[in-house]
């Protein structure tokens, strides 16, 4: 369907062109801007064109959910415009887009579920107000220092699934996080298992 508008759109703008193509002047012969109907028409077109190929492919495809934007499977987080304190991103996510979540000053809490394997960079960046991070992976995700940019690592809890505090320990990214603590909560049931 969407293919279809898009060709539909080509095949229209070609028709015209063939047609009208004669009448395709900016400059009428005293060098004036030329008034002419197709010309007007045409723009008209190609402004249509432009929107359709801008909806096509930049808009359709694309998941809003009180503020966080996601594509359409949900399996990239986009952008997070929400006000909330605390958020829990959904199974689904695999990747977190850079600058996602960047200085979302009301997020005190979030939780990260094992189905995510990349963080972009600054996606936390400027979360002056982080203080917990919820890990459900045991495996800690490849991230380099820019992840977290100005989260304050003194202050900020990471909270990791048993038996993987060593690991955070010790990964890029990770290892800067001075609190990290192991636990085992509801959010972590379902990974031990």
């Amino acid at each position: 369907m969407k293919k279809n508008k898009l060709i539909l759109c080509v095949c229209i703008f070609s028709i015209y062109i063939t047609i009208f193509g004669q009448n395709f002047v900016l400059l009428n012969s005293s060098g004036n801007l030329a008034t002419n109907i197709s010309v007007v028409i045409l723009m008209g077109i190609l402004i249509f064109a432009y929107k359709v190929i801008w909806y096509q492919f930049f808009k359709i495809g694309k998941i809003n959910e009180n503020g966080v934007l996601y594509n359409k499977d949900k399996t990239l987080l986009e952008m997070f415009n929400a006000s909330d304190e605390e958020y829990v991103i959904p199974n689904s996510v695999v990747h977190i887009r850079e600058n996602a979540f960047y200085k979302s000053n009301s997020l005190s809490s979030i939780t990260i579920p094992n189905s995510v394997t990349s963080i972009g960079d600054y996606a936390f960046g400027d979360c002056i107000n982080l203080k917990n991070i919820y890990l459900q992976g045991r495996k800690p995700i490849l991230i380099n220092e820019t992840v977290f940019y100005n989260v304050n690592k003194n202050t900020c809890i990471l909270h990791v699934p048993i038996d993987s505090k060593e690991k955070y320990a010790k990964a890029d990214g990770w290892r800067a996080f001075k609190n990290i603590e192991e636990e085992v909560n509801k959010e972590f049931e379902s990974v031990i298992k």
